[in-house]
Order: C-alpha cells, then structure tokens, then sequence
C-alpha cells in the first residue's frame, strides 16, 4: 500500500459442498441460492399452532384493558416532552407538526 499500488480484494465464496468458487458468475449465483433460502424457509417446518398453549405476557403490565384512550392532558405532557428538532419516530409525525 505504501507503494501506491492496490491489492486485488478477493472474497471467498464457497458452495454448499465446502469449495471455493472462483468464477464470479458462479459466486453470485451461489449468493442468490444462499439468500433464497436464508429468506425463504420451507414453510412446512414452521408450526405455529404450538404458538397458541404459550402463557401471554402483556407487554406493558402497568396498561390493562380498562384503560381508556390517551387523555388531551396525557398528550399534552408527552408533547411538551418533546425535545426539538429530532428526526421523526416510525409515524413520521415530527416535531413541529405536533406541536
């Protein structure tokens, strides 16, 4: 490096077998079967009927169902809580929009 001249970067990618593959028309290929089946799994291994006999947790254990909706005056602290200019959460209401 401290000659100015650039190492090839080379990654190794192997196939199922175990051997690397060096033609890189053939590592993205094997790139796209890896991916389909890390993102694609057989659907016939997944029960989710056991899912029904788990005991449920309530996520927020000081809410129940008796609670109602948020009061004005609830919304009203939450808003003056606000710090300014900050990127907008997942509803993508900002700052100066709620305010």
């Amino acid at each position: 490096l401290l000659s100015g001249k650039k190492k090839k970067k080379t990654s190794a990618v192997r196939d199922s077998g175990g051997r690397i593959i060096s033609d890189p028309s053939k590592q993205r290929d094997r790139w796209k079967e890896y991916f389909h089946k890390l993102l694609n799994p057989n659907s016939g291994t997944i029960d989710l009927s056991s899912m029904d006999s788990l005991e449920k947790n309530p996520c927020f254990s000081h809410l129940s169902d008796d609670d109602g909706p948020p009061t004005r005056n609830e919304i009203l602290t939450a808003l003056k809580s606000l710090k300014n200019c900050k990127s907008p959460g997942a509803d993508e209401i900002t700052f100066f929009i709620s305010k």
